[in-house]
């Protein structure tokens, strides 16, 4: 790394050193001289430090003595969560003028309580490893708590109603017997089970449900017939009919329960009865709070148009698309009586009844600028700056503009993007681009345009299909040349299609999670391209969450272009590339792979690359990382399946986690280095590597 590289790295540190707020400062420690005798089983300091914190959950200025004796209780509660339940904690006040607060606090510690046994009696339904486990700590000699105790006990009482027992009785006795020769007092624990009658549903009727909808109303209900009788069984009926009702247009029924339980035997009759009141059937759809967006954009996600019947599915659903568009702060949908003379497209029929639904919305600002700093190993410091509108026309249209400039390259993006395509759930864009950049061995300009389509297939998984058209300039070669079709500049006419799945927590700064993405792309002279060759490109990560402010991430990428048709050789600025900042970090960028006769990258066909790294987070936002990765570039697609040229590189790296993802300062190192090759590479950039 060049001086003046060091310099910049140097100065992004201070600045981001200088710019972390530090954590508010507190009140001053209040003015307590702590005391301890007769503890043996804990550290001083440990208790020490419970006093002290009780003391301060006070906020006085000055103990009190009021505080003191809540900090002797908290001693004792301590104790006993540990098993020393006749543990008591004296203590002495003395508040002299101009001096600390002197509080001395005596432990009586007594025996360590250990549970001897723990015996069930009286259960029938469950086994008894079942029922231990709801006493963790008080099996297998645990230590006796006895609020853990009777919480266990408690607890095991609901499971037994939840399974259908709702008069179930568990109570723990508890005997103490005398100190053994350990000094431990040996607890017996018996716990005695009254199961009582088993409630279940064996019927449940139905009644004033329409003809029409009976027989799904049945088939709702069903599954519920012998299960265990909980309350919120009948109330979950109930919820089932009323939607389903709500869904067919019949927004005012009513369900009313009652369930008839035989104490003796257990069995319940749930009996539902069902008041439908009207069809609802939709005059107008009245859009309110639309101050800058078009209410064609509410209508085409609200699908239900005057003179059809409501349905509720169909609100929520398009209620969900509205908050998706980001346009709106909130969307609420209700219906409205209308006079009485109103009209509608069709006349209504007995037991219809006409209503306009009503959309309210608020709207939140749509324009923003942004200006974002960044900073690459081998970029060098960057900047993207944006203009965006994610409401222009009114018509929920985004149009942006973005342009990035960094020591070794810059580009401008000009995009318009739509969420929803005539009336479906489409999502098109469509964009005009330029890009200049230095790659280690050449510099190429690009020019094009593209449009792709999305598709949202499920909660997880998103599909596209684009065009693509670029024209590239070679401006810079260096190295050798070993033929003229390596430094061709064909223009690039391609199809690109993709499928993403992502189940990440979080974007940014994921901790677990898995994202996987197939993208393939066609070049040919039916889509206008000078270049023939296919590509396909696989990468998936998975992170697994070990703890808090612990991940393992992983991840594996691989891809290939091949010349197809009248293309023998794919030109340099179209290969595939290996090394730097997010792959095989032991190299600089795309340095990894074939070189030249004057140790130049030249690229390839194909690239593969491993990676592992353990993610932990240190202190506020610090945190750190070691990683392993392994990767390789083939000249030839046909040698894709030879691996006995990867690379590979291990290292630390640091992380201040920011809410755009974390700085990183990472250091590969290079296990088997050969002639030309770096030792180590230190990379300082922005975000995950993956």
């Amino acid at each position: 790394m060049s001086v003046a590289r060091w310099r910049i790295v140097l100065v992004a540190v201070a600045l981001l050193a200088a710019g972390c707020r530090s954590t508010p400062s507190g009140p001053e420690p209040a003015p307590l001289d702590v005391q301890l005798a007769g503890q043996t089983s804990f550290d001083v300091e440990r208790l020490e430090q419970i006093a002290r914190d009780e003391v301060a959950r006070a906020e006085e200025a000055r103990p009190s003595k009021a505080s003191i004796d809540d900090a002797a209780f908290a001693l004792e509660l301590f104790y006993r969560s540990e098993g020393f339940a006749d543990a008591r904690v004296h203590y002495a006040y003395d508040d002299v003028v101009g001096a600390s607060v002197r509080a001395r606090f005596t432990v009586e510690e007594g025996a360590l309580h250990r549970v001897e046994t723990l015996v069930f009696s009286g259960a029938e339904t469950l086994a008894d490893d079942v029922l231990k486990s709801f006493f963790g700590a008080a099996t297998e000699r645990g230590v006796f708590v006895r609020t853990e105790i009777e919480s266990s006990a408690r607890a095991l009482r609901d499971h037994y109603n939840d399974l259908g027992f709702r008069r179930a009785r568990v109570d723990a006795t508890v005997r103490v017997e005398g100190a053994q020769e350990s000094g431990e007092r040996p607890v017996f624990v018996d716990v005695a089970i009254d199961e009582g009658v088993h409630w279940r549903i064996v019927d449940v009727a139905l009644s004033g449900a329409l003809e029409a909808l009976a027989a799904e109303q049945r088939e709702l209900v069903a599954p519920y017939v012998g299960r265990p009788y909980v309350p919120r069984l009948a109330f979950e009926m109930r919820s089932l009919i009323l939607s389903e009702y709500a869904h067919r247009g019949y927004p005012d029924a009513v369900v009313t329960t009652d369930s008839q339980i035989d104490e003796e035997t257990g069995e319940v009759r749930v009996a539902l009865e069902i008041t439908p009141g009207p069809l609802v059937v939709i005059r107008s759809l009245q859009i309110e709070g639309n101050d800058r967006t078009r209410a064609s954009v509410v209508r085409d996600r609200i699908a239900i148009r005057g003179g059809k019947r409501f349905d509720e599915e169909s609100v929520r659903a398009g209620t969900r698309e509205l908050y998706s568009t980001g346009l709106f702060e909130s969307v609420r949908v209700a219906l409205a009586p209308v006079p009485d003379d109103a009209s509608t497209e069709r006349p209504l029929e007995t037991g219809e009844a006409l209503r306009d639904l009503v959309v309210t919305v608020v709207e939140t600002p749509a324009r923003e600028v942004r200006l974002e700093p960044g900073y690459g190993s081998y970029e060098g410091p960057r900047i993207v700056a944006a203009i965006e509108d994610r409401n222009a026309l009114g018509r929920a249209y985004r149009l942006s503009l973005s342009a990035h400039v960094s020591e070794l390259a810059m580009g401008s993006r000009l995009a318009l993007a739509n969420t929803r395509l005539f009336g479906y759930p489409l999502a098109l864009s469509v964009s005009l681009f330029t890009e200049q950049r230095e790659e280690p061995s050449f510099e190429v300009e690009r020019i094009g345009t593209d449009a792709v389509l999305r598709r949202k297939l499920s909660a997880h998984v998103t599909g596209s299909l684009g065009y693509e058209y670029r024209v590239s300039d070679l401006i810079d070669i260096d190295g050798v040349i070993t033929s003229a079709e390596e430094v061709d500049e064909p223009n690039v006419g391609a199809v690109t299609t993709s499928l993403t799945y992502d189940d990440r927590d979080n974007v940014l700064l994921p901790t677990r999670g898995i994202r996987a993405r197939a993208q393939a792309e066609l070049a040919d002279a039916v889509f206008g391209s000078e270049l023939d060759a296919f590509s396909m490109k696989f990468d998936v990560s998975r992170l697994f969450f070990l703890g808090e402010g612990i991940t393992l991430a992983t991840t594996a990428r691989t891809g290939f272009i091949s010349p197809i048709g009248d293309t023998e050789i794919v030109p340099i600025h179209e290969r595939m590339f290996n090394g730097g900042e997010n792959s095989v970090r032991s190299f600089k960028e795309d340095e990894l792979g074939p070189k030249d006769t004057l140790d130049e990258p030249t690229g390839g066909e194909a690239f593969s690359f491993l990676s592992v790294e353990y993610r932990q987070r240190l202190v506020g936002n610090f945190g750190y990382a070691l990683f392993a990765d392994a990767g390789n570039v083939q000249p030839l697609v046909g040698d894709y399946f030879e691996y006995d040229d990867f690379r590979f590189g291990v290292g630390i790296g640091l992380r201040y986690s920011l809410p755009i993802g974390p700085v990183r300062l990472d250091l590969g190192v290079n296990p088997n280095p050969r002639d030309g090759e770096d030792d180590f590479v230190l990379h300082f950039s922005v975000g995950f590597p993956y």
